[in-house]
């Protein structure tokens, strides 16, 4: 049985603007994923020698949206 890793430190960001008409609603929004900067695991490389690394590595990820609601 393999040990349970450390518990991961994620945060999410979110800035929307909506706009409510008669018929219509328009909602636009700015979202930052991962705005910690936390290092997740990604997999693991395999090398012919035998060496196993864990692939590491943090995707913060901006997130533009436009939604138009009827």
């Amino acid at each position: 049985m393999e040990a349970q890793r450390d518990a991961a430190f994620l945060a999410d960001f979110t800035v929307s603007f909506k706009i409510n008409k008669k018929n219509v609603a328009h909602e636009f929004a700015f979202k930052m994923i991962n705005v910690t900067g936390y290092e997740e695991n990604l997999g693991f490389q395999y090398y012919h020698t035998g060496e196993v690394k864990m692939d590491k590595g943090a995707i913060m990820m901006p997130n533009l949206s436009y939604k138009v609601e009827f």
